[in-house]
């Protein structure tokens, strides 16, 4: 039985870190068969780009760690979420903007990382949520 653990910005990087590697090992070889050398950068600045982006989101769960209302841990991540999202694509737009020559894999491979950065995060406030859910009385 899994175990529910609080939140914690070390544990939550450490697991996104591992799993942009693990997604990027994966796809490095189809990057590289596609758009050489090219894709492989806008792969690895679309990687850097959405961990820190959730690590960015991520803040505001952390200072909320220790409230006793769900509401309120559930509020700091959902404006983690919001925090996330400009970060990333204010990031996104700007290096677009600027027209560099790995736009295409840039995106495609931010589009993929946020997405499963976006899911790893779902599953570890979930996770964070339930260990501080106090338990409560049966009518």
């Amino acid at each position: 039985m899994n175990r529910p653990s609080s939140p914690s910005l070390a544990r939550f990087a450490g697991i996104a870190a591992a799993t942009s590697l693990v997604v990027c090992a994966a796809g490095a070889w189809p990057t590289y068969a596609l758009d050489g050398t090219t894709g492989l950068i806008g792969m690895g600045v679309g990687a850097v780009l959405t961990l820190a982006g959730a690590i960015g989101g991520y803040l505001p769960l952390i200072s909320r760690a220790a409230s006793s209302s769900v509401e309120a841990r559930a509020q700091a991540w959902m404006m983690g979420l919001g925090i996330r999202l400009f970060l990333t694509m204010g990031v996104l737009f700007g290096l677009w903007s600027a027209e560099v020559f790995f736009r295409s894999s840039l995106m495609v491979w931010t589009g993929i990382l946020y997405f499963v950065l976006l899911m790893i995060e779902t599953l570890v406030v979930a996770r964070s949520m339930r260990a501080f859910d106090p338990p409560r009385a049966s009518a």
